[in-house]
């Protein structure tokens, strides 16, 4: 098994890369990588490596803060089958590009969708993930 994260990349070229961590939570690396077709977060802990791919079409809501707050993107993804709507909270550099950017390829986008508040609520999930050095810009 291959130890260096790029490895676990896919062959393409991203339309749009940046560092990321979720809120409390950070990685030694990480990568957010925006395709045409989905994100791709990938991120390297002392415990092993994160990796997850999300389809833009489960995107329904997002929304992006100023600031220099632990949190400053925020995505609402359809539940599918379950019903139970998932929100992913993070901080990733250029948050105001990636909204942005997401938006012009998620198709399923809900105009007068469900608010995405700010503060993070306990039954909101994150990826686990372990405490390291925060992200930089690249």
């Amino acid at each position: 098994m291959p130890f260096f994260p790029f490895m676990y990349f896919s062959s393409s070229d991203p339309v749009l890369s940046s560092p990321f961590h979720y809120p409390h939570q950070s990685f030694l690396w990480s990568r957010l990588r925006l395709f045409e077709d989905r994100i791709e977060f990938v991120g390297l802990r002392w415990t092993g490596l994160h990796r997850r791919t999300l389809p833009l079409a489960r995107v329904k809501n997002l929304r992006w803060w100023t600031g220099s707050g632990d949190i400053n993107f925020a995505l609402l993804l359809d539940g599918g089958d379950d019903g139970e709507d998932e929100r992913i909270y993070l901080h990733v550099d250029a948050a105001g590009l990636w909204k942005h950017e997401v938006a012009a390829r998620a198709q399923n986008l809900v105009a007068d969708g469900p608010d995405l508040p700010k503060q993070k609520s306990s039954s909101d999930s994150s990826p686990s993930s372990s405490n390291g050095k925060r992200a930089r810009a690249a």
